[in-house]
């Protein structure tokens, strides 16, 4: 039951309107460079903690310990989510062309129709 929990929580579901190449493009700051390393530390320290919460009981030395892992792997999360957001915004490729492929679509969706 809680690995079921624990599965469904860190799944991440994408609109169906999105190609795969668009959600490879949109999640690979989070995956490389300095990005990408503060996630798997993060993901890392927070498993850490989690399991640490589960073995130590409700000793207070194991609280201390686990809280402290947890709120390192919070912190890591949301700098690694900080340096993906300058790496995508330094790098064209996430920005400008996502705007395109959506006017491109935009503009082929909505084609006028001419009565004759």
């Amino acid at each position: 039951m809680a690995s079921k929990a624990v599965r469904t929580a860190a799944s991440t579901t994408w609109p169906n309107a999105r190609s795969a190449a668009t959600r490879s493009r949109i999640s690979e700051p989070y995956h490389d460079g300095r990005p990408g390393t503060l996630m798997r530390a993060a993901k890392a320290w927070t498993a850490a903690g989690a399991g640490l919460t589960v073995v130590a009981g409700r000793t207070r030395l194991g609280a201390i310990a686990s809280g402290t892992l947890l709120a390192a792997g919070s912190l890591l999360t949301r700098f690694g989510v900080f340096e993906a957001g300058m790496a995508s915004a330094r790098d064209p490729k996430y920005t400008v062309v996502p705007q395109r492929e959506r006017m491109a679509a935009r503009e082929n969706s909505h084609a006028p129709t001419t009565t004759s």
